[in-house]
């Protein structure tokens, strides 16, 4: 499992040791987190599960914007297939 050569089993060891600072790190954020979420629901009429669906939308915003904006796009081009709404005129000159 370990490396036979000392300089690889250092580099393999600090490896180790940052993963483990970086854990320590991320559980901290987590208790961050939950501090922020108890704050939020005494001081606001917030409940849990509302303020943690807040915190996934601001997350999840630039995706979900992206996604409505290509279902938008699909749902036209379906209209025009279907001939439920015009082509744009620089499309109708393409043909």
């Amino acid at each position: 499992m370990l490396p036979k050569q000392p300089e690889l089993r250092e580099k393999l060891l600090k490896l180790v040791q940052e993963s483990v600072q970086f854990t320590r790190e991320i559980e901290t954020l987590r208790e961050d987190i939950k501090n922020n979420a108890e704050i939020a629901i005494e001081e606001y009429p917030v409940t849990k599960k509302e303020y943690n669906a807040l915190v996934k939308a601001a997350l999840d915003k630039a995706k979900l914007e992206d996604q409505i904006e290509e279902l938008s796009t699909t749902v036209s081009h379906y209209e025009i297939l279907t001939g439920e709404r015009e082509a744009p005129e620089e499309e109708q000159s393409e043909e």
